[in-house]
């Protein structure tokens, strides 16, 4: 029998009935998901109290008195209370609606009638609890959990639902009152856009100021330094209250319109002291305002009394919801770059990982390679006179292959070395880099008879290793595809705006153009290896060198005329500051 009531109240409970809809993605806690029921009733009673003081808070600054209040504090702090502890707290809130309502209306003209007046208190209540239900089960449904004041897209769906929400609560009780006879028909649109800004107020300014700080880490930020910027905040929106409110001290008007210096002052306060003074700086500037208005020195004007209400609250509004997506926007930028700088951190220690490997696995391979060429010629060497003209073919065509084999890992490591290597950027003569190169391919030079030439090259910031091995790959490649006694190699410079273009030509076998962006891929070879060794990773790794230092590389040849390799290195100043 018991554990059939228990699972009568459980089915009847509004927290499963709304879960299906508003809790999908969210752990919740519910009436018999908590440690003990002494401990549910604890935390009612805690909303309960919250509600019914702040209430009482809110009833004192009543426009008109005890009919609809500028700000709703229990809005926001039935909100807030909702989306931390769970939506099974509402009998909470409607417990203190309803108690906080009935003396407030039997002290009006339904003193009379109690029924009437506990009736309208019920009215009341449901519709402050439908509100805080509706508006807490949106956000843990549409919200991403545990950021709900972190990301732009939130900033703009919170006040989606700050704005519609409120017209629950605010239809209901507008509209209790005005069957009682609280309200009459003329003022019913005027009582209830008052009732629905106070409501929407509290929300905006209440709600993430609870939620903030009830996440927050006091002993990381209770420290000397944060403590001092919190103070000289408070100052600052104390002095700025005092001319722009008039409160909590009166002075002479200034013609000056001094509402505008809050705005830096809640910058500074969002990139000072995050979602925590973002927050509170609102919520301390939306109260001395709201209290400025109702003593009449604000120094917003107004044709009367309620226009100069509105527009305070509309001020307080705006105000807060610049806080909010601003301190949003900060933190999906904070929080990109700290993505960022773990992958920075991610990608260098793969790449040394990545290097490490290359040089193990290039010795590790070319090892049995070489190992295979000794015995090969020690085989051919033993066979003499016995080996046939076959057999001598099939051991050069094995010592081609491996040959090659060798070849294409030296590429392969060279490749690795470029994506790897840091980029030791110095001050590099460009002179000095093409004497070495003209240097060390003296034997191609004089075989070939060639003509290697350049004039006017400049110094620039680089990796000199790296440049000098594109030069010397474009060079070679100039001295290798020629079929002429006496070849010229033509390197030239030109500065163009911030850059610098280079070029290399040469009056070669020239190749179609319709390879001009294949031939830079990736073992990509257009003539046959056995006239025209290589790898066919050549200006692969051209292409990365210049890739690597902020440029581009391109192509332009004719057959039988003639190739030229053009590119470009970036500005100095900032690629040595990368």
């Amino acid at each position: 029998m018991r554990a059939g009531i228990k699972a009568l109240r459980k089915s009847l409970c509004w927290d499963n009935l709304l879960r299906p809809y508003f809790m999908e993605s969210v752990t919740e806690k519910s009436l018999f998901s908590y440690p003990s029921q002494a401990r549910y009733c604890l935390d009612v009673i805690f909303i309960a109290a919250a509600y019914y003081l702040t209430g009482k808070l809110g009833i004192l600054i009543a426009i008109p008195p005890g009919i609809a209040t500028a700000i709703w504090f229990p809005s926001g702090i039935a909100i807030a209370v909702l989306l931390r502890k769970g939506i099974s707290l509402w009998p909470g809130i409607f417990i203190a609606s309803v108690i906080l309502n009935f003396p407030v209306l039997l002290g009006s003209s339904l003193s009379h009638s109690w029924g009437i007046a506990l009736l309208v208190a019920v009215f009341i209540a449901t519709g402050s609890t439908l509100q805080a239900i509706v508006a807490a089960g949106l956000m843990r449904k549409f919200f991403v959990p545990g950021s709900y004041f972190e990301q732009s897209q939130n900033v703009f769906r919170f006040v989606a639902v700050g704005i519609f929400g409120c017209v629950i609560a605010t239809t209901f009780g507008t509209t209790s009152l005005w069957l009682s006879g609280l309200v009459e028909t003329s003022s019913y649109w005027e009582n209830w856009l008052t009732w629905w800004f106070g409501d929407f107020t509290g929300i905006l300014v209440v709600t993430p100021f609870l939620f903030v700080f009830s996440q927050t880490n006091w002993k990381q930020l209770l420290g000397s330094r944060y403590l001092l910027e919190c103070f000289i905040l408070l100052t600052i929106v104390t002095l700025c209250s005092i001319s722009v409110f008039g409160f909590p001290i009166s002075i002479p008007k200034i013609s000056f319109p001094t509402a505008y210096a809050f705005f830096p002052i809640l910058v500074l306060s969002t990139f000072r002291l995050g979602a925590q003074g973002t927050t509170a700086t609102s919520l301390l500037v939306t109260i001395n305002a709201i209290l400025g208005c109702i003593n009449g020195t604000t120094r917003f004007s107004g044709a009367n009394f309620d226009q100069i209400l509105v527009r305070t609250q509309i001020f307080s509004a705006l105000l807060t919801f610049m806080g909010l997506l601003l301190n949003a926007v900060l933190s999906e930028r904070n929080q990109k770059e700290r993505l960022l700088q773990k992958a920075a951190k991610d990608l260098i220690q793969s790449n040394e990982d990545l290097s490490r490997f290359a040089s193990i696995a290039s010795h590790d391979l070319k090892e049995p390679l070489r190992t295979t060429n000794i015995y090969l010629s020690l085989l051919e060497k033993n066979l003499g006179a016995v080996a046939s003209d076959e057999d001598r073919e099939s051991f050069r065509f094995i010592k081609q292959s491996n040959t090659r084999m060798l070849t294409l890992i030296d590429g392969l490591l060279e490749i690795s070395k470029v994506e790897t290597r840091s980029r030791e950027l110095k001050e590099i003569d460009f002179e000095s880099i093409l004497k070495n190169v003209t240097k060390n391919l003296q034997a191609a030079i004089e075989e070939k008879q060639a003509q290697v030439t350049w004039q006017n090259f400049p110094t620039l910031v680089g990796n000199r290793i790296q440049i000098e091995q594109l030069f010397q790959n474009l060079i070679s490649n100039a001295l290798k595809f020629t079929e002429k006694k006496h070849p010229q190699v033509e390197l030239s410079a030109k500065k163009d705006g911030e850059t610098w273009v280079f070029s290399v030509k040469d009056d070669g076998i020239g190749f179609d153009m319709r390879y001009k962006e294949s031939i830079f891929d990736f073992f990509r070879k257009l003539h046959p290896s056995d006239k025209y060794k290589g790898s066919g990773l050549g200006l692969a790794v051209c292409k990365k060198i210049v890739e690597k230092h902020g440029g581009s590389i391109w192509v332009e040849s004719v057959l039988e005329k003639g190739t030229t390799f053009y590119f470009t290195l970036a500005n100095p100043a900032s690629l040595a500051s990368t």
